[in-house]
This record gives structure tokens, sequence and C-alpha cells, in this order.
């Protein structure tokens, strides 16, 4: 059973009391956890690391519970600085915001403890989680006044309801004279995306937001107990949901996880922020370096007089995944997007909004509707913020576009219009496609020979080496070079 909601056993929800869908969802996510976790467990039991210093052998643990409680404690600190922040800058209020699902994404009701006849079984669980988080990107990076972008931090945290599935918590921090605007922009998502209910509660005390979104998110977030624990392990797991995101971080998981075990700073502080105490006794420098085109890039933490000077050296590695698309889909574009298809294949531009609104929809049709990834729209919204502010505009091409050859094709589209994407979207055969203007536009055998593949790329980031000296000491606290696995 892949996913309870919209799986092939979904037809048998209708038949279920809501009492026996509980059941059967709750012990499917526990038991799940449970695999994941012995597994893990496992894999770590046949580990030894070898201290190249001292000759001593060392063995992996693997406490689940303690690492949800670090989570946990990772991200409370992290919303505790930035509401410190937000009360030392002055002139920002704080907002209490709950984004719900509409009965659509609603399998069964709680409170008439009953299937719900209103549900679609397309709208999964991990495609609600999606739809929740695109809608709140959409909020706090759109957020406009007088046509301009506004700042807005925030964080929040994604938790299952009573009939499990996904809703949304976040405390946003606005300036003051900017709250109705802001009501009204999040009003506006709301209705677009065709979200369910939502609340908006101003909190009075901006000094209370961290208790605030802490006395709704705790119980769910932070187990208490090893059945709610992977209850909830398997319930964000299995949906491959993120449960908690916050702006202007203060300090990224992997380095509070790291040093804080080694240097024990966070040790009887009392009710000093642990993640502020950290920044303000370490030098951190990291620098990632691009396995594919072997950029540098430099993160530093800068404390002059700090105790101990952190260096971090990582590799970002980029991975790739090819879809094939079926050719049912490109009928359906085709037969939606007509007009749309006409102008992208013969490339007569007639204005920047015409471009604009063709690479939207097709990216958007692409990302969301072939390959279900809702969560990836924001991308294709920073595609055409990239093409609006091009200094060259499309229009000036036009007549150049009008009698298109394969080289000047590839190098409009391919590398100008849609460069933002190429190192996360790539379209296969786009390089192979000729092109004839006096041709049918709506040819679905040559559209589809340009989308019939789609390559998607992810990263991710391996530490090369990680270094604590102590200054005061002058002695190394850690070094991972000294340390390595045993076969």
């Amino acid at each position: 059973m892949k996913n309870f909601l919209g799986s092939v056993n979904s037809c048998k929800i209708k038949e279920q009391s809501y009492n026996e869908y509980l059941f059967k969802q709750k012990s499917y996510y526990i038991n799940k956890s449970k695999k994941i976790e012995s597994k893990v467990k496992d894999f770590k039991s046949k580990i030894k690391i070898l201290n190249k210093v001292t000759n001593e052998q060392i063995s992996l643990k693997h406490d689940y519970m303690q690492v949800s409680r670090d989570n946990y404690l990772w991200f409370v600190y992290n919303q505790k600085l930035l509401e410190e922040k937000m009360v030392l800058d002055g002139g920002y209020v704080a907002l209490f915001l709950t984004l719900t699902l509409d009965s659509s994404y609603h399998s069964h009701s709680h409170k008439k403890r009953k299937a719900n006849p209103l549900y679609k079984y397309e709208n999964t669980i991990t495609k609600g989680y999606e739809l929740l988080n695109q809608s709140f990107r959409e909020i706090y990076k759109n957020f406009k006044v007088k046509r301009k972008l506004e700042k807005i931090y925030y964080s929040r945290a994604i938790e299952p309801h009573k009939n499990l599935t996904p809703h949304l918590h976040s405390i946003i921090y606005v300036k003051s004279e900017y709250v109705a605007i802001l009501k009204n922009h999040i009003k506006n998502i709301v209705s677009k995306n065709q979200l369910g209910r939502y609340e908006i509660d101003v909190i009075k005390d901006i000094s209370r937001s961290t208790s605030y979104l802490l006395k709704y998110i705790n119980k769910n977030t932070n187990p208490k107990n090893e059945e709610d624990y992977h209850f909830f392990n398997g319930w964000k797991k299995t949906n491959k949901i993120r449960v908690f995101t916050i702006s202007n971080l203060g300090l990224e998981r992997y380095l509070f996880s790291k040093i804080n075990h080694h240097t024990r700073l966070s040790k009887r502080l009392e009710n000093k922020n642990p993640i502020s105490h950290i920044l303000q006794n370490c030098n951190i420098l990291v620098s990632t370096i691009d396995n594919s085109t072997k950029e540098i890039k430099v993160k530093k933490y800068e404390n002059i007089e700090a105790r101990y000077d952190v260096e971090v050296k990582r590799t970002r590695r980029r991975k790739q995944k090819v879809i094939e698309v079926p050719e049912k889909t490109i009928d359906i574009f085709l037969s939606q997007n007509q007009y749309l298809s006409n102008k992208l294949l013969h490339t007569t531009l007639e204005n920047d909004k015409v471009a604009l609104n063709t690479f939207n929809e097709l990216l958007a049709f692409i990302l969301e509707k072939i390959y279900n990834k809702a969560s990836n729209e924001q991308k294709t919204k920073d595609l055409i913020e990239q093409i609006k502010y091009k200094k060259k505009p499309i229009s000036n091409d036009m007549e150049e576009l009008r009698s298109i050859e394969v080289e000047k094709f590839k190098k409009t589209l391919k590398f100008r219009y849609i460069s933002y994407i190429n190192d996360n979207y790539e379209l296969g055969n786009l390089s192979e496609f000729t092109i004839n203007p006096l041709e049918n536009c709506g040819d679905k055998a040559r559209f589809f020979d340009i989308f019939k593949t789609f390559n998607i790329f992810t990263y991710n980031y391996k530490i090369e080496n990680f270094l604590i000296v102590d200054r005061k000491k002058e002695i190394e606290v850690y070094n991972s070079s000294n340390f390595t696995c045993i076969d």
C-alpha cells in the first residue's frame, strides 16, 4: 500500500467506518515507522568508526526519540531567535495563520465520524501537503505593497488533522502598517488556490508569539512516547512531508547539532537561547564546492572574539531523474492550450506578456499536471520573474524569430528564456527538434517530440571535513578527518 489516500486501495475508504479507517491508517503509519527505524538501527549497528589519533573504536547508536526531540528544539530555538529579532527591530505585528484544505481532500469527517462523499481519491495527503506548501510560498514570496515586494518573516509547521489530512500553522511577522494588505493578500491566495477554511489571529503581545505557536503544534510535532512518535514519523515519511520551515535561520540544523555535541555550549544555559549562545561563542566558516561547476560558495558567521573556530568543507552533488511523458498527456495539453502551443511552437512572440503566459502555462502544466509537482510551481514563478527582468525584451527578437532555425530555437528558448530552470529541469529532445513556421502549429507528433522526456535534478550535500578548534586551550575539539569507517 503506497499511500492510503489515492492508492489502489482508495476505493475501499468509502466502505470503511471512521473508526476503522483511523485504526488502519494509524496502524499502517506506526508499522512503517518501526520498520524504517529498525533498518536504520540495524545499519548503524554494523558501522564501526576508528579514531585514528587514539586508535579507539566507536559504535554508532540510533536514538530516534532523541533525534525527534532535537529537531523540535532546533525549530523552537530558531523561532525564539526570530521572535527576539522582531521585538528588537520594532514596528512588527505577529499574525497566527492556519491554512486548511478543501473538503475534497478529507477522506473522512471527524465531526460526523463517517466517510466524506465530497472526497476525491486523487487528492492524496501528499498532494494536499504540496498545495499547502505552494500556497504558503506564494504568501511570503509574492507579498507586494504598491507593486513592490515587501519582505515578511515567518515560521511554519505542518501537522495532521484528527482525520489525518494535513493542515498548516504559521507565525508571520509583518510591519504594522501592512497588516490589512497582508490579510487581503492571504484571502486572495486562499481563494485562487481553492483552499478550505483559513484563520488569521493578531497576537497582541509579539514576545508571546513562540508560545502561541507551540500551544497548537507541540502535541504532534514533539511526541512524548514511542507510539505517538511512530505514528507521526510514519505519517510524515509516507507522505514526504517536511514538518518545520523558518525564515532567517539562526543556524542550520547540522551545524547546531555537531557544534552543540562537541562543545556542550548549550549545557546548563537555563533560559538562554542555545543557538544564540553558539553564535556568540563560535566563528563559523562554511565552504561549499559544486561538483559540476567547481564553483565555491562561502558562508560566514563571523565573531572575532569567539572561543571556537569552526570550519566546514562541503560538496554539492547533482542527481538526475529522467521522466517519460505519456503521449496521452500531450493530447490533453494541446486540447486545453491550443493558442499557447501555437505561440510556443512557432515562437512568433508578439510581446513580453504573451511570452510570459506561454512559459508560465507550459511549465506549470508539466510540473503540476503531468508530474504532480505542485511544490515546484514557485520555480515556474521564479522563472517568469527572470524573464520579466531581462535587459533585452522578447519583442525585440520578433522578426528574427519568425524565420527561426534550429540553433536559434535552442538559443532563444532553451538557453535564454528557461536558463533559470536548467539546473533543475531540462526538456530532453529540444536540441534535435526542427521547426518550420509554415507547418500546422498543433501537430501533436512534433510537440510530443520536444516534451516526451523531462529531466528533474535534485541536489545533496556531503560534508568532507568538519573542524572545531578551541582558541582558549589551543587544541582541536573535533576533526572529522581523524575518523574513518572500518569495513
